[in-house]
């Protein structure tokens, strides 16, 4: 095998089965392949983990809960999951990382790619799990089918580096940086054409997007609206694993994770 980077994101994507509609879209849904118990055990956690006696929010996401909470861990190396992700990607997956939310992120469209990446380049995936029902009201996830075949945008494209001096002593330089890039985002999403759209899902659905893939999350438009879900990002086996905020290809700085463990 010569080719390097994921097949799905170079193959036509001419077909209903589940590798060519990842392959158009960058994303798959899949209905419910879950024992609905342990969703309901991880939602009632998640109630529990979050919110305070009065119902007011504590905190508004976690990582890596895997390492106390069992359910976590056991979503999180689910093996539908893994299956799947080995289908998709001819590659063992490694989960790498887990995030818990009880409300929406209110996040600016971004690709993963900025936080965490591979050389070879793409192989990395996300994959959300709605612990309850989400709705338009509650900040669901949105996301830009076809947007994963668009370029890896770096902080390089956006027109910065770690050394970019900023006048504004009001914002952190590591603020200021990714308001750059979340600008350049914007400016990709014009250019290109590609449409947003917004994930109404069931409880126990679950999505899997492709690393490059435009998302984020929509206003909270109903007021004390829930989104209890969890996230997982998984690498992929036989490559290098790096942290593109931290590194400055200008300088050939790149800052390698070289502590990544499979969730087990």
């Amino acid at each position: 095998m010569h080719l390097s980077i994921p097949k799905f994101e170079v193959a036509s994507g001419i077909g209903d089965d589940d590798f060519n509609t990842f392959a158009r879209d960058g994303y798959l849904i899949i209905k419910k392949p879950f024992d609905m118990k342990l969703i309901d055990e991880l939602s009632l956690w998640t109630r529990e983990r979050f919110f305070d006696s009065e119902g007011n929010v504590t905190s508004v996401r976690a990582q890596d809960e895997w390492r106390s909470m069992p359910a976590v861990k056991e979503l999180a190396c689910n093996e539908f999951i893994l299956a799947k992700l080995k289908e998709l990607y001819g590659r063992n997956p490694i989960p790498f990382q887990t995030l818990n939310f009880p409300i929406g992120t209110v996040q600016n469209t971004h690709s993963d790619t900025i936080h965490f990446h591979s050389y070879p380049q793409r192989w990395m995936c996300g994959v959300w799990v709605a612990l309850e029902d989400i709705a338009d009201g509650n900040g669901p996830l949105h996301y830009y089918p076809g947007s994963h075949r668009l370029p890896v945008l770096t902080m390089e494209d956006a027109g910065v580096t770690l050394d970019y001096e900023f006048d504004d002593i009001r914002k952190t330089k590591a603020q200021k940086i990714y308001e750059k890039y979340e600008l350049a985002i914007k400016e990709l999403i014009e250019i290109s054409g590609i449409k947003k759209k917004t994930l109404c899902i069931e409880k126990g659905d679950l999505l899997i997007w492709s690393a490059n893939l435009l998302h984020g999350g929509d206003p909270l438009r109903e007021t004390g609206s829930t989104r209890f879900s969890q996230v997982t990002h998984y690498y992929f086996e036989g490559c290098k694993y790096y942290t593109p905020l931290a590194s400055d290809f200008n300088r050939s700085e790149i800052v390698y994770r070289n502590n990544i463990k499979a969730i087990k």
